[in-house]
């Protein structure tokens, strides 16, 4: 059951990365609230949601930089505002 509630949040934040993520939002999609989803998190993790999703923007932003993109291109489409 642990992995499935990691597996949902891994789908969404592949799906929605370059929108702005509420922490609220993602915590009730795995029916957590949101302190007992940042604990889990970090749990699971050991990061917290705000460091894993900072970290994934930054590997989606150098994957576009090594397609050519510029560097505000790359920024946005990763969700850098």
């Amino acid at each position: 059951r642990e992995q499935e509630r990691l597996k949902r949040i891994y789908r969404y934040l592949d799906a929605h990365y370059a929108e702005p993520l509420a922490l609220s939002h993602v915590a009730e999609l795995v029916s957590l609230t949101p302190a007992a989803f940042c604990r889990y998190f970090k749990k699971m993790t050991r990061m917290t949601f705000t460091e894993f999703v900072n970290q994934y923007r930054v590997r989606q932003a150098k994957n576009l930089l090594l397609q050519d993109k510029t560097v505000t291109e790359a920024a946005f489409a990763s969700g850098f505002e």
